[in-house]
């Protein structure tokens, strides 16, 4: 393109610099690239900055990207979404939050992203206190939590040990097409704590949930083991005894009863 005297444009850089941001070796080449923008004065576009900081995060360069981050002065939703989930990327859940309040004292309206990114980083560094008071905030901004809301959720109480409580965030969802991913979420975290009684509610709720066919053999298989780690070997056999001989009928009707 430079050789044939044409001028690369916002489209052109938004379309390069992705390729930086997943190469070892790209490090250097992003940041003449991010160089080439000044140069050419797109630095100042949205769309540019916002790839420009998702590269240097994903390079895991994340004090660079929020360097060009604090230099940009019109940020939108996006631009925070994306420096949030480089702080989450990077483990950095406090900073994470911490971006977060900032952003909506800065007068940004949070979206459904920024709440995932935002809690995904919270669960990821089992940050309890500061994952709740982000999904209760919800209601302020006027946003239903969705399923990836309640999906987070699920897992930070998961692995933190709070089940009654990830219980509570299943039966809050009700019937939805993925309610199973978050049950199957769930009973991962009661086989980590050796929860025999909310893994039974967990196990049960599947059993009647739509989507059964799916999840029954990695339920039981589940449920089994557990009673195995806990010594109730009986009830070890019996579960893959009913995997073995339980055959499934589609159901008219489904309701969360944890």
């Amino acid at each position: 393109m430079l050789h044939a005297e044409l001028e690369p444009d916002v489209i052109t850089f938004v379309s390069i610099i992705p390729s930086c941001d997943h190469v070892n070796e790209s490090s250097s080449f992003g940041e003449s690239l991010h160089g080439f923008v000044i140069k050419h004065g797109s630095e100042l576009k949205i769309p540019v900055t916002t790839a420009l900081l998702s590269m240097y995060a994903k390079l895991g360069d994340i004090s660079k990207a929020r360097m060009v981050f604090d230099s940009f002065q019109q940020k939108n939703a996006g631009s925070w979404n994306v420096m949030i989930n480089g702080y989450g990327l990077h483990g950095d859940g406090e900073s994470a939050v911490e971006l977060f309040l900032k952003m909506k004292s800065s007068g940004f309206r949070p979206d459904h992203t920024t709440f995932s990114t935002t809690l995904s980083a919270c669960s990821h560094a089992r940050l309890v206190r500061q994952g709740l008071m982000v999904f209760e905030s919800m209601a302020e901004t006027g946003l239903q939590p969705r399923i990836e809301q309640y999906g987070c959720m699920v897992d930070l109480l998961g692995r933190t040990g709070h089940l009654m409580e990830a219980s509570e965030i299943v039966r809050n969802v009700g019937d939805h097409p993925r309610i199973i991913d978050l049950l199957e979420s769930l009973l991962g975290a009661c086989r980590v704590y050796g929860d025999v009684e909310v893994a039974e509610r967990v196990h049960h709720t599947m059993m009647m949930s739509s989507g059964r066919e799916r999840a029954s053999s990695g339920s039981y298989v589940a449920l089994s083991n557990l009673y195995a780690g806990v010594g109730r070997w009986e009830d070890a056999g019996g579960a893959r005894s009913n995997l073995d001989s339980q055959k499934l009928k589609k159901s008219a009707g489904f309701s969360v009863v944890l």
